[in-house]
């Protein structure tokens, strides 16, 4: 209910206080508010009985604008009246004020009425608040009801806050003033002690807020840290899942840039598409020609997706009986059912045309729809038919079969032959191979005319070389899908669970993909026993559980350089373009990463006995002795294409591209158990510890310096000009070759384990139990604080390009120091660090465990590439940004990140694979 007319004469008041409002002859009961009266306006009379039709009806001085402009009203038109009152009692004069009512209207629409703190400037600020949101012209702004109205002015009585006004820092000290103004006359010192607690009040809200705001922020980095947390946990089970599971992170995460490692490790496991199916088993996936949609059966209906935006369609639900397999046939699909009937659906008008009924077991319709395979359960002979024209052509006895991807070939196993056949469907022509030692075969499966087998339990053939191929599986095997590029797909056989109870909770719900050598990609995630592994024409991989879920995989491809040769060591140039790999029998292969040209330098004996080296032009035999011993460590230099070894007889070898490599030192020259080594920048000069003693060597004339001291580190500056010494003694020195001069630097209490020059040489970065040290080394002096952080003895230091310095500790950390201010990432490792390269942002590192990872140094996250059977002996990043890693068997790995950086670029990622 509205009134409609509040004014002064409407509202009488009581010597007690007691308040009457009158004159009720324009209120309206909104509920009950006729329609054609709400649609000309409350405030005109319809009827023209009272007054003129369309005259606005009310007080023009307590009206509100809407009113005043006979537009709807509701309670806020009350609001707005008892505001006008208000104003009236403040100022003492009402809000508008003209001769006539017209000159009133007038001004009530052009605009607010003067300001009340202009008539009266000692209203309180939170009166005045009040009343202007009262009478704001805005609905929106004011006041919902007078119930809300008088809240606020009881809450003003009360010398409460009032939510109409916006209170500075002052005004809530002058309310605090106000309020206690009373203890404030007995004395100024009471004065100062209430403005104190005042002060302290208001500070206490203020920091309560900043308080409730960090608790709020570091909650939400909590959970964040949560949500991470729990997409790694994720990775071993589906890699899928964690990749979604990253759609929690907050807007603006900070641990988005971690949350990419995440994706990328996934994306190396292989992830997947995920396609809802009907909550019921699914089989028998085909995608159609163009690979644009996927059919599948499922039980008594086949649905297809289109695999561009994830939409399922129902295409066919068959009454008398569940589908027993299907195949494209252009942009039709061919369908046969359990009790043999053969049917073609025509997507276009959905008609379902009958061609047939064909009973029998082992039943096949070829990739295009055309010719259907049947053979009788009992004594396996079987027929080839025609599905167009209903010919037949008998094809003899048939226990497993398959079409090849053309379409008309079909391979079959006979049993009792022990044979595989390929048979022509269009002419009956057939070759057969005899089979050894295979057993029982459980599916076959054939691509371009390659054709592999699942033999029982859990072998994987190909049948052309009658090879076993891995497949990671130890259950029985019986779903295989070929690859266009020769992988083959493996799955876990249903036939081994027993009944449906089973079948959900098999224990093997992968797919395998083996790479025809020894590789093998398990991709994981389905929560159901396997029922459907196809690929597509474009090497799209589908499979489909027990679940009802279809999952369509991606999978980042990594590309591999193998080789029978067993691999010690490697090393990249120093413009990350080359490789250069150490084999056991002592010789060398460098590779040229973009174009894998190969160049052999080979170790041989002379006439005289002596070990020399020579480039050769093609790969060495794995099996032929290259001069005995083993490299045990290899440094290049940064600048040149020289290197140099030390070898299991502990014996010194330097190595170039255009003489080979020379015997440096060892038994026919004088010396032997060399250890510590180093070499120059520019190649010129190598430095060992031999027989307990600091040798530096001419790399080109071989002539030697004995130095003296027992060195635990070694250390050349690019240019070669300066050799850092540290010996066990704890003794520091530089040593110039060219020169031969001697300086001593500050000794370290500890001893040093590790040293490295800055690029230019102008500092030298000192490693000892737990922290780094730098110094100038012209004029010799030492910087400020050292960089702590390790807790265990720094094993290694280097120096990126950009004036980084790279530590490694026996306490399983790499840490990256920004030399300007003093701060480190950290990457934590589980085992023991055996080598590390750093370029931009990157790390790569090989330890103990037998693992190689991939570091994103700003977020301090790293994983585990794949790609190796053998322990990697190197891993480093190569100047195009790919990431190579090399194992003892010689297999060069080559892994191309390509996972997308930035939050928004990861979210559009991500929900690519959302299931839909």
């Amino acid at each position: 209910m509205i009134h409609r007319d509040l004014k002064p004469a409407n509202v009488l008041v009581g010597e007690y206080g007691e308040t009457v409002v009158i004159d009720w002859g324009l209120a309206k009961d909104l509920a009950a508010a006729p329609a054609d009266d709400v649609a000309v306006g409350p405030y005109r009379d319809p009827s023209g009985t009272e007054t003129v039709v369309g005259a606005v009806m009310g007080t023009p001085a307590y009206m509100p604008p809407e009113q005043a402009d006979g537009e709807a009203v509701d309670e806020r038109a009350d609001v707005y009246a008892l505001g006008a009152l208000l104003y009236q009692v403040l100022a003492g004069v009402p809000p508008y004020e003209g001769k006539t009512t017209e000159d009133v209207l007038a001004r009530v629409l052009a605009g607010p009425p003067r300001a009340l703190a202009e008539i009266s400037p000692d209203v309180p600020i939170e009166l005045l608040a009040i009343v202007e949101k009262a009478m704001a012209r805005d609905l929106a702004r004011r006041f919902p009801s007078a119930r809300e109205m008088a809240d606020e002015l009881r809450r003003f009585q009360a010398g409460q806050l009032v939510t109409s006004h916006q209170y500075t820092f002052g005004e809530l000290v002058r309310r605090w003033l106000r309020k206690y103004r009373a203890p404030i006359a007995v004395g100024v010192v009471s004065v100062l002690a209430l403005a104190v607690v005042g002060v302290a009040s208001v500070s206490k809200i203020v920091a309560e807020t900043h308080r409730a705001d960090r608790e709020a922020t570091n909650a939400r980095v909590r959970a964040d840290r949560g949500t991470l947390e729990h997409a790694r946990s994720l990775l071993d089970r589906d890699p899928t899942a964690a990749i979604v599971a990253l759609n929690d992170l907050s807007p603006g995460a900070t641990e988005w840039g971690a949350a990419r490692t995440v994706v990328a490790d996934a994306e190396s496991r292989g992830v997947a598409r995920v396609l809802a199916g009907d909550d019921v088993p699914v089989g028998g996936l085909r995608f159609s020609d163009d690979g644009a949609q996927l059919a599948a059966v499922s039980g008594s209906a086949i649905i297809v997706w289109d695999l561009a935006t994830g939409v399922k369609t129902r295409l066919l639900t068959r009454a008398d009986g569940p589908i027993r397999g299907i195949a494209w046939s252009g942009d039709d699909i061919v369908h046969i059912d359990w009790n043999g009937r053969l049917g073609r659906w025509h997507v276009a008008d959905k008609t379902d045309d009958a061609l047939g009924t064909y009973e029998g077991d082992g039943v096949a319709l070829s990739s295009d729809g055309r010719w259907l395979v049947i053979a009788d359960e009992r004594e396996h002979h079987a027929q080839i038919i025609d599905v167009a024209t209903g010919k037949r052509r008998a094809i003899g006895v048939v226990f497993q079969s398959t079409w090849d991807s053309d379409a008309h070939t079909l391979v079959v196993w006979d049993r009792r032959a022990n044979e595989v056949r390929r048979i022509d469907a269009r002419t009956g022509a057939v070759t057969s191979q005899r089979l050894s030692r295979i057993g029982d075969i459980l599916a076959l499966s054939s691509v371009h005319g390659r054709a592999f087998a699942v033999a029982y339990p859990s072998r994987l053939i190909d049948l052309a070389s009658g090879k076993d191929l891995p497949t990671g599986h130890e259950c029985e095997l019986s779903l295989i899908a070929v690859l266009p590029d020769g992988n083959v797909a493996t799955a876990c056989s249903l036939a081994d669970n027993g009944g449906r109870d089973e079948l959900a909770n098999t224990a093997d719900q992968s797919v395998t993909i083996a790479d025809g050598s020894r590789d093998v990609a398990k991709l994981v995630g389905h929560h159901g026993s396997l029922t459907a592994v196809v690929a597509s024409r474009a090497g799209v991989l589908a499979s489909a559980d027990y679940s009802g879920e279809v999952r369509i995989w991606t999978r980042t491809p990594v590309a591999y350089t193998t080789s029978s040769i067993r691999t010690v060591m490697a090393v990249l140039e120093p413009d990350r373009k080359a490789l250069i790999t150490l084999h056991r029998s002592g010789y060398a292969v460098r590779r040229e990463l973009a174009t894998g040209v190969t160049t052999t330098i080979e170790r041989r004996s002379n006439d005289a006995g002596e070990m020399t080296a020579h480039v050769a032009e093609d790969l060495p035999e794995p099996d032929v002795d290259h001069g005995g011993a083993s490299p045990r460590a290899v440094v290049h230099a940064k600048h040149a294409s020289r290197w140099v070894t030390r070898d299991s007889s502990n014996r010194l070898w330097i190595w170039d591209l255009e003489t080979g490599g020379r015997e440096l030192c060892g038994e026919n020259h004088g010396c032997d158990d060399a250890e510590t080594i180093a070499i120059s920048g520019d190649g010129a000069f190598v430095a060992a510890l031999i027989d307990g003693t600091t040798h530096v060597f001419d790399a080109v004339t071989g002539e030697g310096t004995e130095l003296g001291g027992s060195p635990f580190a070694l250390a050349f500056s690019d240019d070669g000009e300066q050799l850092a010494i540290a010996t066990d003694s704890g003794r520091l020195r530089i040593f110039r070759p060219r020169a031969k001069t001697d300086t001593d630097l500050p000794s370290l209490i500890s001893g040093s384990t590790a040293l490295a020059f800055a690029p230019g040489g102008r500092e030298l970065a000192v490693g000892n139990e737990f922290w780094v040290q730098v110094f100038e080394t012209d004029p010799v002096s030492m910087t400020l604080a050292p960089f702590k952080g390790h807790e265990g003895t720094i094993t290694s230091l280097d120096y990126t390009d950009d004036g980084r310095i790279v530590s490694t500790s026996l306490d399983r950390t790499v840490r990256v120091w920004n030399v300007a201010d003093r701060t480190s990432h950290v990457l934590q490792l589980p085992a023991k660090i055996s080598q590390v390269d750093v370029a931009g942002g990157l790390a790569v590192t090989t330890s103990d465990d037998g693992t190689v990872r991939l570091w994103d140094i700003a977020t301090e996250s790293g994983r585990v590439l794949p790609g190796h059977d053998a322990a990697p002996v190197f891993g480093g990043i190569t100047a195009d940004g790919t990431i190579i890693s090399v194992d003892g068997d010689g297999r060069i790995s080559h892994y191309r990140d390509a996972t997308p950086v930035g939050e928004a670029s990861l979210r559009t990622w991500i929900g690519a694979l959302t299931p839909r």
